[in-house]
């Protein structure tokens, strides 16, 4: 669940990250982040951000990314 509060942490430090994938550390924080979700209408924001990350999770990435990986 996805949140932009100071109460919610960021899981790494990218851009990427900061967009998409904060999480509330707490069961209050959660059931808020949930309510935010809901009432500002921001599935159309994770819709936009899960179409911009999906090619980095294809097939064709992955195999790339394990080729690539023998040649370090």
């Amino acid at each position: 669940v996805a949140q932009d509060t100071a109460a919610a942490q960021d899981i790494g430090s990218t851009d990427l990250n900061r967009a998409t994938a904060r999480v509330a550390p707490t069961t209050s924080l959660i059931a808020a982040a949930m309510c935010d979700f809901f009432e500002n209408n921001r599935a159309a924001d994770m819709q936009a951000g899960v179409r911009k990350e999906k090619a980095r999770f294809s097939w064709k990435n992955l195999v790339e990314v394990l080729l690539n990986s023998g040649s370090r």
